[in-house]
């Protein structure tokens, strides 16, 4: 079961990185925003879609039981996971001079390296959620 989550993990990645990757050109290259706005504006715009994603398919939690609470999770842990990926991409464009598209290649795998063992977790079907759904 975990190598096929972690074949659907990588899959499933690929597709929201291709939108998240894709809103990025478009945002800095097309519309010529600055690459952190474009950087957080692409990923807040996959949250969306990789929730689906992870959810449903990967991991295939198809309950509708505590799916507020589980979106509420995955949004702050997206968050954080945002902190994350524009410090590195700082880090990477201004101070290595890595070109942003490539930059957030590197910064989006180090993140889903922690980010499968979290969601594998958060959606499994006895996941504990506090929300006012378990009422």
């Amino acid at each position: 079961m975990l190598r096929y989550q972690i074949i659907r993990f990588l899959i499933g990645g690929a597709f929201v990185f291709s939108v998240s990757i894709g809103l990025l050109y478009f945002f800095v290259d097309v519309l010529g925003i600055w690459y952190i706005w474009g950087t957080t504006l692409s990923f807040i715009i996959s949250i969306g879609v990789s929730f689906a994603v992870q959810k449903y398919w990967t991991f295939q939690d198809h309950s509708t039981h505590r799916t507020k609470g589980k979106m509420g999770i995955y949004a702050t842990i997206q968050v954080i996971n945002l902190g994350v990926n524009d410090s590195l991409m700082y880090f990477g464009v201004d101070m290595l001079h890595i070109p942003h598209l490539l930059a957030q290649t590197g910064t989006a795998l180090v993140i889903a390296v922690w980010s499968f063992f979290i969601f594998r977790y958060l959606f499994r079907s006895d996941a504990i959620v506090m929300s006012h759904e378990n009422s």
